[in-house]
């Protein structure tokens, strides 16, 4: 993917992403997405969705999708947010029940920009790349 963020629609990214390679393992990889996404809509909380991993690459059968969470500026994970809505967003928990690698922070914020240039470099070869910006 040419480097910088890309914004795709969820029905791009299915069209993009599941349509080659191993069929199987990139619909399952994708429908898990969907569903932590139904699961995140349920907190009512306006967040941007950032996506990468080997799902969003050449790679025939991919093992995993990576996504940076950016939730509104100012927003606090600890405090801002009951319980449950806690738990949708813990990486510990995420990676548990929809096996995806998560990173959360606010706009604006110096963590989600680290995050966002951590997932525009590629982790073995240092190359920058591309990633996506889920359009809702």
């Amino acid at each position: 993917m040419p480097v910088g963020v890309h914004d795709a629609t969820l029905a791009e990214v299915e069209a993009r992403f599941t349509s080659r390679g191993n069929i199987d393992r990139r619909t399952d990889l994708f429908n898990r997405f969907r569903s932590y996404l139904s699961e995140l809509r349920l907190t009512d909380v306006p967040v941007v969705v950032y996506i990468d991993g080997s799902f969003t690459t050449s790679k025939p059968a991919p093992t995993d999708i990576d996504l940076v969470i950016e939730l509104p500026a100012g927003y606090d994970l600890a405090s801002d947010f009951p319980f449950f809505h806690q738990q949708v967003f813990r990486a510990d928990r995420v990676r548990r029940v929809w096996r995806f690698d998560v990173l959360v922070a606010p706009a604006g914020s110096e963590d989600l920009a680290g995050h966002i240039e951590t997932f525009q470099t590629d982790s073995r070869s240092g190359i920058a790349k591309g990633i996506i910006r889920l359009q809702q």
